[in-house]
C-alpha cells in the first residue's frame, strides 16, 4: 500500500469476499499504513477508537478481512500504532484461534482420508490413482495451513516476551500459502478427481466368463445344485451389470485382485440365484482382513434387524485357513475365508447351503492367480 502510494494510488476500500482491493488515483506522496489488529468479530472499528487514532494522526481506511483495520498517516511525526509488544501479542489472539480451528478442521480431514485403508480398504484398491492423489492434497493442505499459525503463533511469542517487531515485516509467505491452498484447490482437485477416478476405472478389466480360460478363484454355481436345471444368462456388454461376468484389477495395495459375479436361473426361469465371490492379495494379512470386513459390510443390506430376521453367524476351523465364517441374514449368505494375506468372500444368494461346499471353497487357496492381461 505504501509503494502504490508512492505512486500516487491511495487505497479506499477492500472487499471480504472476493477480496478486490479499490484504489484512488491522486498526487503521489508518502504515506505510512499500519494493519491494526481487530479486537473482536466487528468489521468496523468503534468510533472512539478513530477518533483517538484521528488525534495521533492516522486515519481509519478500511476493514481487511476480519483480522485487521487498515490505518494511515500522511504526517511522518506520527506516533506509531500499539508499539507496546505486549499489546501486540494479544491482539494475535484472534488470529490464531481462527487459524487453529482451521488447522484442526484440516488435521481431521487428514486423519479420517489417512485412515480410510482401515475401515474402506477397497476405496484405495478399485481407486489407486484417485486414492495417492487425495492423500497428496490432504498432506499439503494440511502444511499450508499449518504454516501461517505457526508463523503467527511465533510473532505472538516473540510479543509476549517484549521484542517488537519490524512493521515492514513480510507476511506475503502467510499470503502465498493460502493462496496456493486456494488454487490446488480450485485449478487441480476439482478438475482432476473425475479424470482420476475414469483412468482408474478404466484399468479394470472386465470379461465374459465364458472367455476366460485361466483358472478363476470361483467355485462355478453348478456345482452347487444336483436336482434342478438351471440356465446361466450370458454377459452383455451393454449391460455390463449383468449376466456371468468377472472383473480383475492390480493395484498397489492388491497386486492380484477379482471380482466375479454370477447369476443362474432355474428351468422354468422363476428363481434366480446370484453369487459374488470376491478374490485378493494384499501386502499383509492385516490388510486382507480389512478389506473382508469392507466387503461383508457392504453386502449387509439390513444391519440391526432382530428377531426372526436376526443373523445367524457360525464359525470354522478348517485346514488351510486362518479365519472362516459363515453368516445369513435373509435369503443372503455370506462366507469368509482368509489364508494369510489372501481373501476370499462369497456372497450368495439362493436355494444352496454354502456350509456343505466349504472343502471346494477351502481348495480355490491351492490355486496361483494372476490378474487378467
Amino acid at each position: 500500500m505504501e509503494t502504490m502510494a508512492k505512486k500516487g494510488w491511495f487505497l479506499e476500500h477492500v472487499s471480504y469476499f472476493p477480496p478486490l482491493w479499490r484504489f484512488e488515483k491522486n498526487v503521489a506522496a508518502s504515506v505510512r499504513y499500519r494493519l491494526e489488529a481487530a479486537p473482536d468479530t466487528s468489521r468496523m472499528p468503534p468510533r472512539q477508537m478513530t477518533e483517538l487514532y484521528a488525534e495521533y494522526g492516522w486515519r481509519y481506511v478500511a476493514p481487511l478481512s476480519h483480522f485487521f483495520y487498515v490505518f494511515a498517516a500522511e504526517t511522518a511525526d506520527a506516533p506509531e500504532i500499539h508499539s507496546d509488544p505486549l499489546v501486540q501479542s494479544r491482539a494475535y489472539g484472534r488470529m490464531l484461534r481462527s487459524y487453529g480451528l482451521v488447522s484442526l478442521a484440516i488435521l481431521v480431514l487428514l486423519g479420517v482420508f489417512l485412515a480410510m485403508p482401515l475401515y474402506r480398504p477397497t476405496f484405495f484398491i478399485t481407486y489407486p490413482r484417485l486414492s495417492l492423489f487425495l492423500t497428496g492434497y490432504f498432506l499439503l493442505a494440511a502444511i499450508l495451513v499449518l504454516y501461517p499459525f505457526f508463523r503467527l503463533l511465533r510473532r505472538k511469542r516473540m510479543l509476549a516476551k517484549g521484542y517488537s517487531l519490524s512493521h515492514k515485516g513480510s507476511y506475503r509467505s502467510i499470503l502465498l500459502a493460502e493462496i496456493l491452498l486456494i488454487v490446488l484447490t480450485l485449478a487441480f482437485l476439482t478438475p482432476f478427481l473425475g479424470k482420476l477416478r475414469a483412468m482408474d476405472e478404466k484399468d479394470t478389466l472386465r470379461l465374459s466368463l465364458a472367455e476366460v480360460s485361466a483358472p478363476l478363484p470361483y467355485l462355478p454355481m453348478e456345482t452347487l445344485y444336483s436336482t434342478e436345471e438351471w440356465t446361466f444368462p450370458s454377459y452383455n456388454p451393454s449391460d455390463e451389470y449383468s449376466g456371468n461376468y468377472v472383473t480383475s484389477q492390480s493395484a498397489f495395495l492388491a497386486p492380484v485382485y477379482f471380482s466375479i459375479h454370477e447369476e443362474a436361473r432355474d428351468a422354468e426361469y422363476t428363481i434366480a440365484s446370484y453369487q459374488t465371490t470376491f478374490y485378493g492379495e494384499f501386502p499383509s494379512a492385516l490388510l486382507a482382513k480389512a478389506v473382508s470386513l469392507d466387503l461383508i459390510s457392504n453386502q449387509k443390506e439390513f444391519p440391526g434387524l432382530s428377531g426372526k430376521f436376526q443373523t445367524m453367524k457360525e464359525t470354522y476351523a478348517l485346514e488351510g485357513c486362518d479365519e472362516a465364517r459363515w453368516q445369513r441374514i435373509l435369503g443372503r449368505q455370506i462366507l469368509y475365508l482368509r489364508q494369510e494375506s489372501r481373501m476370499l468372500v462369497i456372497s450368495y444368494e439362493g436355494p444352496a447351503d454354502l456350509r456343505e461346499h466349504l472343502d471346494g471353497y477351502t481348495a480355490l487357496f491351492d490355486e496361483t492367480y494372476l490378474p487378467l492381461a
